[in-house]
This record gives structure tokens, sequence and C-alpha cells, in this order.
């Protein structure tokens, strides 16, 4: 059984008149308004007007079950990396919203916190430190990668202990309190004689894409006018 190649506006013709002689027919290209090769057909898997039925062509090529299964072998590691990849961009998008949501609630609880209610700069700095973890809902926690809150109160005028600028950071290995230091370093955009809180906080998050992933660093911070205790 030979393979014949013919016109497709003959092919009507040739199957009724050769149909049951061969085994194959290929499509080919003759000019305009015809088609290309296309594969080999089986007689019995066309129509009576040549062209192929649904299903058919279990010819020299098979059918198209397998360029599925390899076009879907292909596909799906795509597939899987791009909703990997967005899922994990989610919850980076979600960590630093709450980061800007500590940041903001601690400075505001910080700017009506009397610093005369405490027993000291750093018991007051403390107080804000925590409220700030709390305001986290869960994304400042203790144990999380890379988590850190920064409190200071800034008044480089002041001179009695409980008005000067002081600082405490508080990450996974303790807290550590200075005299003197600032959480925004280079400035924070405020007047420098303005009594203000400064509260910084930040964490990492894992960005995982399958088959590499990173780790990214995000932070938020806040600065506000401390409304308390004002006239010391």
């Amino acid at each position: 059984m030979g393979q014949t190649a013919v016109m497709h506006s003959e092919l009507p013709r040739w199957i009724r008149r050769h149909g049951a002689a061969v085994d194959e027919i290929a499509l080919v290209a003759w000019g305009p308004g015809r088609i290309g090769i296309d594969r080999a057909y089986d007689y019995r898997d066309m129509d009576e007007l040549g062209r192929p039925r649904r299903g058919g062509g279990a010819g020299k090529w098979g059918n198209d079950d397998g360029a599925s299964l390899v076009e879907m072998a292909f596909a799906l590691p795509l597939l899987i990396m791009l909703v990997v990849g967005m899922v994990s961009a989610g919850i980076a998008y979600n960590n630093q919203l709450a980061l800007t949501h500590a940041a903001r609630e601690g400075g505001r609880y910080a700017a009506t916190l009397p610093v005369t209610n405490f027993a000291s700069m750093q018991a007051w700095l403390a107080e804000v430190a925590d409220q700030t973890v709390a305001d986290g809902t869960g994304a400042l926690d203790s144990g999380v990668d890379g988590r850190f809150v920064c409190v200071a109160y800034v008044h480089p005028d002041g001179v009695v202990a409980s008005d000067q600028t002081a600082r405490l950071i508080v990450d996974n290995s303790g807290s550590t309190f200075l005299v003197g230091a600032e959480c925004i370093a280079g400035g924070d955009g405020r007047p420098t004689d303005e009594r203000r809180v400064q509260v910084v906080a930040g964490r990492d998050s894992d960005f995982n894409v399958v088959f590499f992933s990173s780790t990214i660093n995000l932070d938020a911070e806040a600065v506000n006018r401390f409304e308390a205790g004002m006239g010391f």
C-alpha cells in the first residue's frame, strides 16, 4: 500500500475512486486556497467531502494524545511556578501591610503616652515596643525570622533623663537600650527641635518559585509628634 498526494479539491472524487486501494492520504499545498501538508489520514477517517472526521486520524502519525502530553509536560511546571510565586508574593504583601499598620499604631500610641507615667525612659520605650508587636497581629511575634522593632524618643534639646533622646531595639536575641540614638539615621524629615517618636518595624519574608527562593527584608517606619507630657 502506497501513499498518494492529491489536491484538496480533488479529495472527494479521489476517495470515491481510489479510497479502498490505499492506506493513507497526505494533504498537500498546491496553490492559493489549498491547505499545507498536515498529516496522513486513513481514508476511513475521512468523511464524504474528504475532511478528517473528529477523533479520527489514526494514520501514519497517530492521534494527538502524545502531543498533548508533551505540551502538558512543558506547561505544568510553568503553571506551578506561577501559582507558587503568586502565593509567596501575596504572603509578603500581607506581611508588609502588617508592618505598616504596626509602625503607625505604635507611633500613635507613643505620641499620647506620658513618659512621666513610667519609672524610666527605657520602661516607656519597652511599653511602646510591646504595643507595636501586638499591633503587628502575628507578623512581629517572637521567633519570626528577622523580626525587629525599634522605638526612639527624640528630643536633641532634652536635659533631664525623661526628656532626652533614647532608643530601644527589640529582636529575637533580646533588647538593646541606648541613650542619644535614633531609629531613623540621617533624619526623619521633622524639625530638629521637635519632640517626636520614631517607630520602625521589620521582618523577613520568603519568596518561593519552586526551583528557587529568596528572602525579602521588609520594614516600615512611622514618625509622630510627641503630644503627651509637654513642658518638662
